[in-house]
Order: structure tokens, then sequence, then C-alpha cells
């Protein structure tokens, strides 16, 4: 694997336009219509064919309220028939358009993200689970906020109207990397759930991002490349699966030590990120 450091930048400015907004300012509410504002939404793939079978009724039912464009399946090499499903109910007519693509490899959620963030038409970008423990639902509120004037929303586990269901362990290890977030990331350091997998935003701001590997905390990266960037939370309630096993967390140390080595990898970023946005505002 070639050396991050060399391959990675921090997103620069760009110019205005219907299908960018650059990190350094608000979006007025005012900007687009509502009318032309659509929603494309990103799932990453792995073996999830049980949890397939439920999700897509429901991104149905939404996109009867919300702008739903299309739906990107991004597959890392199911052997469950997850592919398979997938192919078949993208024959099927729906209220969106279905997108897949399909990998032979393994190569984490942050990149199948932003592989499927690349392709989308359409000016912001949710991105989730596709495990339903990320309600579906919920991305109408993501909706709504956004579309008065925010840059990033993230639904929050933890906001005193959220509700968790999930095991004892699990959620050890989601405070220990949330520590460790606000201890190298200084703007994670107001959200009450840095580790969500969970948020919608404005295409740019994930599209032009390096496809890391073996990577797992999207919202990290994009806040770690983008120093300007604000970040709402909204409440959520988050549950354990009920379909297939999470490819993220397990019960060996080593989720940590990847956790450790990305996030030292965004704080280097970070540092570079406010570095460029010094360098432009003197």
């Amino acid at each position: 694997m070639a050396d991050e450091d060399d391959t990675l930048k921090p997103s620069t400015k760009v110019t205005m336009s219907k299908d960018s907004v650059p990190g350094s300012a608000r979006v007025p509410k005012d900007m687009f219509p509502p009318e032309d504002v659509t929603l494309a939404i990103v799932l990453p793939v792995l073996n999830e064919r049980g949890n397939l079978e439920k999700v897509l009724p429901r991104l149905d039912r939404l996109a009867m309220t919300v702008p739903i464009k299309e739906v990107i399946f991004v597959d890392d090499g199911s052997t469950d028939g997850s592919l398979e499903l997938l192919r078949a109910e993208s024959e099927r007519q729906w209220r969106f358009k279905i997108v897949l693509i399909s990998r032979v490899e393994k190569l984490g959620q942050v990149n199948a993200c932003i592989v499927g963030a690349k392709v989308a038409n359409a000016q912001l970008v949710v991105f989730m689970d596709a495990d339903l423990q990320h309600p579906p639902e919920t991305i109408a509120t993501l909706y709504s906020q956004i579309m008065n004037g925010g840059q990033v929303v993230s639904a929050s586990r933890h906001m005193t109207a959220s509700a968790i269901h999930r095991t004892s362990y699990r959620g050890l290890i989601s405070r220990g990397a949330t520590m460790i977030s606000y201890a190298l990331l200084s703007n994670t350091r107001s959200l009450t759930d840095p580790m969500s997998g969970f948020f919608l935003t404005w295409k740019r701001y994930v599209s032009d991002l390096s496809p890391l590997t073996n990577r797992c905390k999207l919202l990290l990266y994009v806040l770690a490349t983008h120093a300007d960037l604000q970040c709402i939370e909204v409440p959520y309630g988050f549950e354990e699966r009920r379909s297939g096993s999470s490819k993220t967390v397990g019960p060996s140390p080593n989720f940590m030590i990847r956790f450790l080595i990305e996030i030292l990898t965004y704080y280097k970023l970070s540092r570079k990120s406010v570095i460029s946005n010094r360098s432009e505002s003197s």
C-alpha cells in the first residue's frame, strides 16, 4: 500500500455551483430551490441479504416525502446472495433508481462510501449502513436540517432524545474511540457522536476525497479534511442488527488498533487542512 502522506491532500476551495458547495461557507437556505435539490443514498454492503429485503421497501416509502433520486449499493464481495438480490430488485419499479457497484475485494466502508459518492447524480448524499441499525425514516430529519442551511447533518446515538440498544462491549469500544477522536480532532469535540456512520452532506465534501482502504469512519475523514466545516446533530434510535454480523467491531482488540491507525491518518490530514486554510486567509 502506498504511503498515504504522499497521496492524500486536504480538500481545496472550489467554485460555487449547483453540484458543489465550498466548505468555508454556510449554505444559505434559499441557495437551491427545494424542488431542485435531490438526494442519493450510499449503502456499503457485505453479506446483508436478510436486511436488504427490508430496507428497500422502507426507503421506497420515504421517497414519497423526500426527493431520493437514487440508492447506491456498493457490494464488497458478498457470498450470501446479496448481490443477486440487488440485481433482481434493480429490475423492479421503485420511486428511485438503484445503482449497484460490485467489487470482488473488501476495501472497507470509507472506500465504499467515497466510491458511491463519486458516481452519485445528486447534490446531497446520505451515508448509512444496510443493516437497519440506521433507521431510514431518520433521513427525513437529516434532509430537513440541511435544507435549513446545514453543511453536514449527522444522526447521533448519544443525544438526550436518542435511544440506544446495543451490547455493553460495543458501548465501551465506542466510548473509547470517541475519547480518542476528541483528543486528536478538535472539530469533533462539539459532537456527541463523532463515531456516527449515518449522516447527510453535500456531495462535494466527499466525492473529492481519496478512497482510503480498510477504514471505517467517514465522518471523521470529512471533518479532518475540512477544518471549517460545521456539523450539526439530530437524535435517532440505534439498535443492534437483527440479521448478519458486524463487519467493524468484533470480539478481538484488532478494531482499536485499526482505529488508532485510522485516526492518526485523519489527524495528519487535519493539520494540513488547518495550515492550508491559514495560508488562504493570510
